[in-house]
């Protein structure tokens, strides 16, 4: 039985072994894992790992191994020689701009912007408003300022391909599925998902696949994930995609399957039979001991193809009104575009602006955005992105919990510090208890050893959360 949690390190690479010294403080037991140096299976917690000061802060994310790869392999394949990536210059890891049509809850967007690292721009597109809130809680609480979290149908977004936008340099596609690879948690997936009631699933998976490709640039990667292990979800698709939509496209290389080599501590499964020219890709076996059943296939989009044929007019119609409340949403005005708060003034003792990645921030009507320089540069100016939130409200106040933004303790001696050498007094800030602690100002930063936490209030020498 896999009864034992993974998870992953989240952060910058000098923070990952204080997190693991945090996790061990609090009496956790962990190991990693050999296919991603960031993974940890969990062998004991006294406490639920989703309550540990390490999650509370941001600095670790629970997520099924499997549901890592297709991030994983998507960062590998654009890091990759020329001769694997394309010679349009996917693999120049400067202002890569990067799309995940099905985000939500943000596992993988949060992974992939980190792989990226800052220089990319990781767009999370989630349609649904009540799986959209989660996923903007967890990049905010990740602190993943290289990410902007969208909500737009994935089959009809508004964009359009023209000289203001080239196409995306990578997509990754998780569409809604029949979930049987996730049969050991939840068994009644397999008689809910049958027959007639898996055909608008698959509808709904070739809108998604077509309209990815649409949004491709020519020599861009797609990633197509599933955690099931139907057929028809997965080979099946991967089929109509290399014949129907590659003839669309143009033919020939229009669009290709890329090989993907086994990640090691998976056991995978051949692909369905039948199937021959989806070799290459990945299915992780229900026997596996590491994940849980999941699909995963690269695509190339060839140098000269064509989009695909437009979707159904029905569908790419309900475009429009999202269309029309770009102005709205990007605080752009007839006036020009949004107010960009000078990096200076982000400066201070416990904040430093030059931690964050290329790009501006800029007050908009609903907050502090940060706005990715990728996004600003590439996207249409009309699109609906606000950027990743730095603080809300007009008076551009960052939010406490931007401890990706707090430098060293040695770099922030001007200000009241409260450096935590275990986890007693970070435990009592967390349940609402103030501490003293002398300085002027209105903030102090907390830190556990070197690790930066958040700000905290201060108050007549009293420091809380």
């Amino acid at each position: 039985m896999k009864a034992r949690r993974v998870f992953r390190l989240v952060g910058r690479p000098e923070h990952k072994p204080l997190v693991e010294e945090l996790l061990r403080a609090q009496g956790c037991i962990f190991s990693p894992l050999p296919f991603y140096s960031g993974a940890r299976l969990l062998e004991y917690a006294p406490v639920p790992l989703g309550s540990s000061l390490a999650a509370r802060f941001g600095y670790i994310y629970i997520q099924d191994a499997s549901s890592m790869l297709p991030a994983l392999s998507l960062a590998w394949a654009l890091k990759a020689p020329a001769a694997y990536a394309g010679a349009a210059g996917i693999g120049n890891e400067e202002g890569r701009l990067v799309l995940d049509l099905c985000a939500s809850p943000g596992g993988k967007s949060s992974l992939l912007a980190e792989l990226l690292g800052p220089e990319a721009l990781v767009l999370a597109n989630e349609p649904a408003p009540k799986r959209l809130s989660a996923l903007r809680h967890n990049l905010e609480t990740l602190n993943i300022l290289n990410s902007a979290a969208l909500s737009f149908p994935g089959e009809c977004p508004p964009l359009a391909l023209g000289p203001s936008f080239a196409g995306f340099d990578a997509i990754l596609l998780d569409p809604p599925c029949s979930g049987w690879g996730t049969a050991e948690k939840h068994p009644r997936v397999l008689s809910l998902w049958q027959g007639e009631k898996l055909r608008p699933l698959i509808n709904l998976q070739r809108l998604l696949l077509r309209e990815a490709l649409r949004l491709l640039r020519p020599g861009g990667l797609l990633c197509y994930s599933t955690c099931t292990l139907n057929p028809g979800e997965n080979e099946e698709q991967l089929r109509w995609g290399l014949q129907e939509l590659r003839a669309e496209m143009g033919g020939g290389d229009a669009l290709e399957l890329l090989p993907l080599e086994p990640f090691p501590g998976f056991r995978f499964d051949p692909p369905a039979p039948g199937f021959p020219e989806c070799a290459g890709s990945l299915r992780v076996s229900p026997d596996s001991e590491l994940g849980q059943g999941f699909f995963i296939a690269l695509l190339r989009k060839g140098l000269r193809a064509g989009p695909p044929a437009p979707g159904p007019r029905d569908l790419r119609a309900a475009s429009g009104p999202r269309n029309a409340r770009a102005s709205k949403l990007t605080g752009r005005s007839e006036k020009g575009g949004p107010p960009f708060i000078p990096v200076a003034e982000l400066n201070s003792p416990l904040l430093d602006a030059g931690l964050l990645p290329p790009g501006e921030p800029a007050l908009l009507p609903s907050g502090l955005y940060f706005r990715h320089r990728s996004g600003l540069e590439r996207l249409p100016a009309s699109f609906p992105w606000q950027g990743f939130p730095l603080g809300k409200g007009r008076e551009a106040r960052p939010r406490p919990n931007l401890r990706a933004l707090m430098p060293p303790p040695a770099q922030a001696s001007a200000a009241p510090l409260l450096l935590a050498q275990d986890t007693a007094p970070i435990a009592a800030l967390l349940s609402g208890q103030s501490l003293p602690l002398a300085g002027a100002g209105r903030e102090a930063g907390l830190y556990y050893h070197d690790l930066p936490l958040c700000r905290l209030k201060l108050n007549r020498g009293r420091a809380f959360i």
